[in-house]
């Protein structure tokens, strides 16, 4: 009944904000059908209203409420209208870190819209903001097992998050200053000004000589960590090797001597079987002994498939060396991680770069990049 009332005073912004309420209500006492009734009672009333920002920010809450029931794609619609509102760059900031969190398990989509958010922030500063999209991109890459970027994204939370502190922590100073001017006791408002001060000072140095025990530990393990799953990957080309098979992979594992390889990693863990400088000794003997001779490489692969590789180099002159190899190992079926050990890159790296082959080739931002060029050579006469 009272809801009914605010309708007929107009008070189309109340009523809205208690339907969502209603439904936020509801999704946390796990009464999903209720709770979408609510929402759907916010979105009926949203077409009366014409404050942009506000309707951003309506759509920004029901896509939460409805990712929380399950509706990611309806989450998303909401997230692409409020996209479509004249709003600041902040406000679409915050859009697309929501999107990226939607997406978390895609990691193509994932980074797509996390760049869009930092995109969106170069026009507005927000430390608060970056703090959240930094914790996220840690949190994603650690899942996905790469260390070395979730490190460093790490470090960018922790600054944004001191930053955001600061920034509390002066607003409260001046405050406080200000409240002891207007009373007239300036003499003891320094006194509690450098006493907190003092432990502000002391404090940070606590927090910074913590973090700096927990980065050195993390990278440890992290170093480890790496180390294994490269013995591990590399263990597993060898078992998928096959030299009486004249295809591309095997021809590049060949050139790439992995057997001799994983049998000096073997030997080597025979006799050190927990070693802390595993990542190190597998460097040595996967990069410093017996590096890929490319241009033979390329030459083999040119007699063995027509000449595709010539052709791909001549049709597409505008894509560097590493990219060109990414290509070649590409259509090799390798995976990411695989060529990140073949070509000592990091498995993002070599999905950015993959991101800007994409950008040179003509192909759709999440499209494939071995499929294009089978058909570009497959279905027209680019002779292959």
């Amino acid at each position: 009944m009272a809801l009914d009332n605010y309708k007929l005073y107009g008070d189309f912004k109340n009523v809205m904000s208690i339907y969502n309420l209603i439904g936020n209500c509801y999704t946390l006492d796990n009464k999903l059908d209720s709770a979408q009734f609510y929402y759907e009672q916010c979105i009926d009333l949203l077409e009366s209203v014409d404050n942009f920002l506000y309707k951003s920010s309506v759509l920004n809450n029901l896509s939460v409420g409805y990712r929380v029931l399950g509706d990611t794609l309806r989450a998303k619609e909401f997230l692409y209208e409020a996209l479509t509102y004249p709003i600041s760059s902040k406000e679409k900031s915050r859009i697309t870190h929501n999107l990226a969190k939607i997406n978390f398990h895609e990691k193509d989509s994932f980074y797509f819209y996390m760049d869009k958010s930092f995109e969106f922030l170069q026009e507005e500063e927000d430390i608060d903001l970056k703090r959240i999209l930094y914790q996220l991109y840690s949190r994603f890459e650690e899942e996905q097992r790469m260390y070395d970027l979730a490190l460093d994204h790490y470090k960018n939370y922790v600054h944004y998050l001191q930053e955001v502190h600061k920034k509390d922590y002066e607003e409260s100073l001046n405050l406080l200053q200000h409240k002891f001017y207007l009373k007239g006791f300036e003499q003891e408002n320094m006194r509690l000004l450098i006493r907190s001060q003092r432990l502000f000072i002391v404090g940070f140095i606590v927090i910074i000589l913590l973090l700096l025990a927990v980065v050195y530990i993390f990278r440890q393990n992290k170093l480890l960590g790496d180390a294994e799953k490269n013995v591990e990957y590399l263990m597993k080309m060898s078992e998928l090797y096959n030299e009486k098979e004249k295809n591309l992979k095997n021809i590049v594992l060949q050139n790439f001597n992995i057997m001799k390889k994983v049998a000096g990693l073997e030997q080597y863990m025979v006799t050190n079987p927990s070693s802390s400088k595993l990542l190190k000794k597998f460097n040595e003997i996967v990069y410093n002994q017996d590096s890929m001779n490319w241009e033979q490489l390329y030459e083999t692969m040119n007699s063995l498939h027509n000449n595709l590789f010539a052709k791909l180099k001549r049709d597409f002159s505008e894509l560097d060396e590493s990219e060109f190899r990414i290509c070649c190992l590409t259509i090799g079926k390798f995976s990411n991680m695989e060529m990140g050990i073949i070509m000592k890159y990091s498995p993002h790296t070599i999905q950015s770069k993959k991101a800007a082959i994409r950008k040179k080739l003509g192909v759709k931002p999440m499209g494939n990049i071995g499929d294009f060029l089978y058909n570009y050579y497959e279905n027209k006469s680019h002779d292959i």
